[in-house]
């Protein structure tokens, strides 16, 4: 199943299409795991009372039986996608794991960390905030292997890390600030403190503040030996 920039359905390669109250089931069950059908129906259709959420809800799974039978099983009144279901989501989250609790850098985690949104165009509650979390995830892992890479002397793949990071986020400071340690560890000390008032001008622009303590203590023997 896909929810990467998009929601996508896939039996082998080949994408199935299906209703949107069957996406919306299979990617609410995708993100939260095995959930209670009464959480289920009041999450998907807040709007209803419980009665219409419900038959809302056996509504989808019917046409899940008939379309997708294998797609989400029933147990003991809760809800939950087959396990043979594969996620897009899940590989993010496991060279996440890697990178920020193994320290490891697997060999395609630039690529795997810089994917898209979370379904991106959907607003339920539900999604916005798993949004948020995945997004958060992605961004730390990118500056821990910035950070992993330039320790191992790869400057080239940091650099290409904490920029992606600084492209998905250009508010975040701690993203600008990897790219500048990563250019001050190469020599490179104009790069470093260009990417330095890149994030000065537009924490300026944005909030009308200043970096941080941390940020200028790193600039601050640079820009003190220019004075």
């Amino acid at each position: 199943m896909v929810l990467i920039d998009r929601w996508e359905l896939r039996r082998g390669r080949e994408a199935v299409g299906t209703t949107r109250a069957v996406q919306r089931l299979s990617a609410l069950l995708a993100i939260q795991g095995r959930r209670d059908r009464c959480l289920v129906a009041g999450q998907l259709w807040p709007e209803c009372n419980e009665h219409h959420a419900q038959g809302n809800l056996r509504s989808a799974l019917w046409r899940i039986r008939q379309q997708h039978p294998k797609l989400v099983d029933a147990m003991d009144g809760a809800l939950m996608l087959n396990p043979g279901v594969r996620i897009d989501m899940d590989e993010i989250l496991s060279h996440a794991r890697a990178v920020l609790d193994d320290g490891v850098a697997p060999a395609n985690a630039l690529a795997v960390l810089s994917a898209g949104d979370l379904l991106p165009g959907w607003y339920d509650d539900w999604v916005l905030l798993h949004r948020e979390r995945l997004h958060q995830v992605q961004l730390h892992a990118l500056e821990r292997l910035a950070t992993l890479h330039a320790q191992e002397g790869r400057y080239l793949e940091a650099l290409q890390a904490g920029l992606t990071a600084v492209r998905m986020d250009p508010l975040r400071e701690s993203a600008h600030r990897v790219v500048a340690r990563v250019h001050l560890a190469e020599g490179n000390v104009g790069e470093a403190i260009r990417q330095f008032e890149r994030c000065r001008q537009v924490l300026a622009d944005e909030f009308g503040i200043l970096p941080t303590r941390q940020f200028l203590d790193l600039m601050s023997p640079i820009r003190q030996s220019l004075a």
